[in-house]
């Protein structure tokens, strides 16, 4: 999922200014939707953040501080690996409707840098 952000077209939504000290999709993602003053987007860049995390200390690791905090996090070691998948899937869904509806709004088109966008 966080892996599939189009660096590219990200770059288009947000100012030149903005993409100076920008790494990493999810850092884009963000900056975009500041810069289109969408709202409500916070816990959903948060989740991603963390969904990269869990991939990248988890996946090469599964050991360490790192890894530890954010299996925490995800309930890796209170919870049936079903129930972390599940509640991660529920997760990555809301994210991806909040991303159709914000786009379907117009609020990532060309002419909503100027508009204030509350989602």
């Amino acid at each position: 999922m966080i892996d599939s952000l189009n660096e590219k077209a990200l770059n288009k939504l947000s100012t030149l200014e903005m993409q100076r000290d920008i790494k990493g999709s999810i850092s884009r993602l963000e900056a975009a939707f500041l810069a289109r003053h969408v709202s409500g987007f916070e816990p959903h860049i948060a989740f991603l953040r963390k969904l990269q995390e869990l991939r990248s200390s988890g996946t090469a690791h599964r050991k360490g501080a790192n890894y530890r905090t954010i299996a925490s996090e995800f309930g890796v070691d209170s919870r049936s690996l079903r129930t972390v998948f599940s509640g991660i899937f529920e997760r990555a869904i809301a994210c991806l409707e909040f991303l159709i509806s914000t786009v379907t709004s117009g609020a990532m088109g060309p002419d909503s840098m100027s508009t204030k966008i509350k989602m």
